[in-house]
């Protein structure tokens, strides 16, 4: 099998955390990609849904060092259901390891924030951020010459996917996506076959928990051909295993992807807790309201909706 290595992410520069000495308990094949940072040093702690891991880290970094004395940032990049349940245990399992983590911080998609702030546990979800629709990704070369949305209908063509019932929310976005796309090319019959077979485990391999690790793994291990994905994480994967992974655009998706009215979207909320809110997470929840945050998600792969709405204001004041 080959195993995916994963890049450093963290709000700590790489350079200055090598230069650290430090005990590591992790072994080949085995590592933690989605809790960053040290919680017992760091006065500002994020909980986050995964999808956008990798503006996020650098989004932590600037903030670490724009304001050093929070000495880490830590946070996670999680699944929405996942970083609910850590949120109202009040601890983080990573293996065999517990950590007890209270959060400042609560970035995700409205089914998230949306029952946290009416149950008055954080404050007014703020949108900063959106997806530009979804491609497939697939092995470099595109073995298996791909090219729309109704090639994964194929017998022969091999299909992975977010899990339908740990993961409902990137699964949604993926199964109405490509439902709405074959609806346009084969007509109703075929759209809701494609659903059938995405929800079907013996028809198509599914992540176990958390798919913007798996997803590119399964392809990577020839489990799988092909697997519809949001643009911004396809295309932080061919910018890290460049020889290992491509992606086909679908329909209005471009390189500057404008995505098609058959494209589901997400948007992503920032907000803070209420009761452990501080200086930081308010500076923090400012932070992502300017425009260095935004150029970063825009740089990322997503659309920014800060940035846009300051470029709607200021064209009205022309």
């Amino acid at each position: 099998m080959t195993a995916l290595q994963w890049p450093y992410e963290g709000a700590i520069d790489p350079q200055t955390l090598a230069s650290t000495k430090a005990g590591s308990l992790c072994v080949p094949g085995f590592t933690v990609a989605d809790a960053h940072g040290n919680p017992m040093v760091a006065q500002l702690k994020i909980f986050s849904d995964g999808n956008h891991h990798m503006a996020l880290e650098l989004v932590c970094r600037r903030f670490l060092e724009k304001y050093p004395e929070v000495k880490d940032v830590f946070y996670t990049t999680a699944p929405a259901g996942t970083v609910k349940d850590a949120f109202e245990s009040g601890f983080l399992r990573l293996g065999n390891l517990s950590v007890s983590v209270k959060p400042n911080i609560f970035l995700g998609p409205q089914k998230l924030v949306g029952p946290l702030y009416e149950a008055g546990i954080i404050s007014e979800p703020k949108a900063f951020a959106q997806s530009r629709g979804s491609v497939l990704l697939v092995k470099k070369g595109n073995p298996c010459n791909i090219s729309r949305a109704s090639d994964l209908l194929q017998e022969d063509v091999r299909v992975a996917c977010s899990n339908p019932t740990k993961e409902k929310a990137s699964f949604g976005v993926y199964s109405e996506t490509l439902r709405n796309l074959i609806r346009v090319e084969c007509g109703d019959e075929m759209a809701d076959l494609m659903l059938k077979q995405l929800n079907d485990s013996s028809m198509c391999s599914h992540s176990g928990r958390i798919h913007h690790r798996e997803i590119p793994q399964i392809i990577a291990s020839d489990v799988a051909d092909v697997a519809p994905l949001y643009y911004h994480l396809a295309l932080r994967y061919v910018t890290i295993f460049p020889d290992m992974f491509e992606f086909i655009p679908l329909g209005g998706i471009v390189q500057d992807p404008q995505p098609g009215p058959e494209h589901k979207l997400n948007t992503y909320f920032v907000s803070s807790v209420r009761e452990n809110e501080g200086t930081w997470g308010e500076k923090f929840v400012e932070f992502m309201g300017s425009r260095e945050v935004a150029d970063i998600y825009r740089g990322k792969g997503l659309t920014s909706l800060v940035l846009a709405d300051k470029e709607d204001r200021d064209e009205k004041k022309q």
